[in-house]
């Protein structure tokens, strides 16, 4: 889904990458995609919250895109999947809160930081680059599943990271990218017996 032919986000296209990762406890399924971004900002000057934008139907249709790649591509015996990116979604969007209900997935930092999670931000006017909020779009995203292969997941730490400004070659202070990085871990817990 790349969006109307008006819109310059057509012509960069839009994807999802699958990885299937070899690690000593067996394999990780790992997605990586971008999705269209929104433009129109998801609060008004008065700060009333606006649900949808030009776009909004296009990203809804990405998300069941994104789901339906992740069950079709991932090993039906995998145990964990992480799904990372800039999703362009906030936790306040449907179109975010459609995509881990299709794909039964859970947010890393959401997990972590329940009491942070609506209004904690990876794209905001603290960053050089960027002139408004668009809160937190960019996710480490994880699935377990009562697979065979590999092994589970339980994140233990999911920070936003990469908040300070480098000194470029010509004195001015400016961050790496417009965005604020993601940064997650996760340990491997014991396997129950039983798939809970």
């Amino acid at each position: 889904m790349d969006g109307a032919l008006y819109d310059p986000e057509h012509y960069a296209g839009k994807g999802v990458l699958h990885f299937r990762l070899t690690t000593p406890q067996g394999p990780l399924e790992l997605f990586v995609t971008h999705p269209i971004a929104r433009f129109k900002p998801l609060y008004s000057k008065q700060g009333q919250h606006q649900d949808r934008d030009r776009k909004t139907n296009d990203r809804l249709l990405e998300m069941e895109q994104i789901a339906r790649v992740i069950m079709k591509q991932a090993d039906p015996a995998a145990r964990s999947i992480i799904v990372a990116g800039d999703l362009n979604v906030s936790p306040d969007m449907w179109e975010y809160q459609y995509l881990l209900a299709r794909a039964a997935l859970t947010d890393s930092f959401a997990f972590l930081h329940p009491d942070l999670a609506a209004i904690a931000s990876t794209y905001s006017p603290d960053n050089t680059f960027v002139d408004m909020e668009w809160f937190r779009i960019d996710h480490v995203l994880f699935q377990n599943r009562p697979g065979t292969k590999g092994f589970w997941i339980k994140p233990v730490k999911s920070d936003i990271v990469l908040l300070q400004p480098i000194t470029l070659a010509s004195g001015k202070p400016a961050n790496l990218s417009d965005h604020f990085g993601v940064f997650s871990v996760s340990r491997r817990p014991p396997i129950p017996r039983v798939w809970p």
